[in-house]
């Protein structure tokens, strides 16, 4: 590459000084090799690059982000693709409580049929903010030290150190920040992030529902919108044609917890057909019939993600079967397993 020097008022910019900008001709850009990209995962994450992962709460988000550094570590397969590699991965959290995210790593390694992985990394609950030059220093010490390719943050509003997430300048300052540790690090940086409360997923207008600063979505390489009923769909993509969304499930039997990928109506059912047995098994551990609203909450706490329609489906489905009872209590109907005449 060639240095450059000019005149301008007859002061000459130094091409040695430490200051100087090097440029390019247009031969010259021309003449770059472009490297191959490198995914981290095909056609979603690229390694180097950022992505986020975006939807509203208990949609599925940090299940899949927890099943995806679990595979890129065991060299396993996630959101329907083969990773070719085991990879060190480092899970950065400010938003769940530690015993819950040992409860879903003891239950997705369950799912898996694997023991503890060894290159799977976490930092918890210690205060980190991507606008302080000090806390980005020991993220980079840390991705060093693991030497991960895959960094995940959860959540992104966690880490701006008391910022606004809507304004452009602390957000920009931030992504600049992130981009600076992927391109140091050569790893994939995965944020998890949340929707506009008062929109959701709007059709056509996915990006526009990612909270905070339009800087955010401009940041990124891929924006990943799960829309809460278990369908996950590619809003952006910056170096591929825009992928297919693909759907999931999160099934569970209170000791295994799986992560099923597949067609957005397959994967429906079979989650529908795992909160029905869910549902079933709480109702007949209760002494008494239960609201909606508390077969939700128990549902949750078996480790099974299941949007209220999904419920609503369950429900109907085993009233038809002729499994449930409903009662009332107020205004709201309660459900009882149906008794079994001998």
């Amino acid at each position: 590459m060639k240095q450059f020097t000019t005149h301008t008022n007859k002061a000459t910019i130094d091409p040695s000084a430490s200051n100087s900008l090097s440029v390019l001709t247009l031969a010259e850009l021309l003449a770059l090799q472009n490297d191959p990209l490198d995914w981290l995962l095909d056609d979603l994450i690229p390694g180097g690059g950022l992505a986020i992962l975006a939807g509203m709460p208990s949609s599925g988000k940090t299940f899949l982000a927890l099943d995806l550094a679990l595979a890129v570590t065991t060299c396993g397969r996630a959101w329907g693709r083969e990773l070719t590699a085991a990879s060190p991965a480092l899970y950065v959290d400010l938003e769940n409580a530690p015993q819950m995210l040992s409860e879903r790593m003891r239950a997705l390694l369950n799912g898996r049929n694997l023991t503890p992985a060894e290159k799977l990394h976490f930092i918890l609950g210690q205060p980190l903010s991507l606008t302080d030059p000090a806390d980005v220093a020991q993220l980079g010490t840390a991705i060093a030290a693991t030497e991960a390719r895959l960094i995940v943050f959860d959540s992104l509003v966690r880490f701006m150190g008391g910022a606004d997430e809507n304004d452009a300048g602390n957000v920009a300052q931030a992504m600049g920040n992130l981009r600076s540790l992927a391109n140091a690090h050569a790893c994939a940086v995965l944020l998890i992030h949340h929707l506009r409360k008062s929109t959701g997923v709007t059709a056509g207008a996915a990006l526009e529902s990612v909270r905070g600063s339009g800087d955010i979505v401009a940041a990124m390489d891929t924006v990943i919108i799960v829309d809460g009923r278990g369908k996950v769909t590619t809003a952006k993509s910056r170096w591929t044609q825009t992928p297919a969304p693909f759907g999931f499930a999160i099934t569970s039997d209170g000791e295994a917890t799986q992560i099923v990928i597949g067609e957005a109506t397959e994967t429906k059912k079979r989650l529908v057909a795992c909160v029905m047995e869910t549902t079933q098994t709480i109702l007949d551990r209760s002494a008494s019939s239960l609201p909606k609203q508390e077969i939700a909450s128990r549902i949750q706490a078996e480790g099974v993600v299941a949007s209220d329609r999904t419920l609503d489906t369950a429900l109907a489905n085993l009233q038809q079967a002729g499994h449930l009872t409903v009662g009332k209590k107020g205004r709201k109907n309660t459900y009882a397993l149906a008794k079994v005449l001998s």
